[in-house]
């Protein structure tokens, strides 16, 4: 069988051209030759690099889940910095990485809500919360508010909801009061101010 010669500029140009696709439309409804065509070469191409759509797509979502968790895992498990500071460098990233690639979160919780067995299983993002530094700074703080929580994932998910929740709305919160895209980025930038200061309050209650 004759060697195939593998190209990293071509399989780089194959892997955004199906994180574009399968952004915008999900694996179910993606192709393999939209994706071949966006990478401007032959579906035959595309196979002598990913073999099929599946295999495409698992490397395609576990960047997408390995991006979304992992840049901030050295973040979350410092123990020189604060909570207060952790916060604010979670809420920073994500802002601007939302912002740059606005299909990801919804791209995301479509395909984990599809699959949930096969993607979590391959990222442990509960045991890594669990077990970070950040976590158990927010377990001290709410032990000495007034808040009573019981488990701090609850309010790990009301950060996330703060951060996350307007991606994924963005088309009706755009639709009904003709937000236009720049106006939408703004707000966001101002949320990477507020949601610190708004955690903060809670803390403090």
């Amino acid at each position: 069988m004759k060697k195939i010669h593998i190209d990293n500029t071509t399989e780089n140009r194959i892997r955004e051209a199906a994180r574009k696709i399968f952004y915008k439309k999900g694996y179910a409804a993606s192709r393999t030759r939209d994706v071949a065509k966006e990478a401007g070469i032959s579906p035959a191409m595309l196979n002598y690099y990913f073999r099929s759509k599946q295999r495409l797509f698992e490397v395609i979502m576990l960047e997408s889940l390995s991006h979304f968790v992992t840049d901030i895992e050295g973040m979350l498990n410092d123990e020189n910095t604060e909570f207060e500071y952790k916060v604010e460098q979670l809420v920073l990233q994500y802002i601007d990485r939302f912002t740059a690639v606005p299909e990801l979160p919804l791209f995301i919780l479509n395909e984990i809500r599809n699959n949930p067995a096969a993607l979590t299983g391959k990222l442990p993002i509960a045991e890594m919360v669990k077990n970070s530094v950040f976590l158990r700074q927010l377990s001290q703080r709410a032990d000495r508010s007034q808040l009573g929580v019981r488990n701090p994932l609850q309010f790990v998910m009301n950060i996330l909801g703060l951060i996350v929740f307007p991606f994924i709305a963005r088309p009706v919160i755009s639709g009904s009061t003709a937000i236009q895209k720049m106006e939408f980025n703004l707000m966001m930038q101002e949320r990477k101010t507020l949601i610190p200061v708004w955690v903060k309050m809670l803390l403090q209650n």
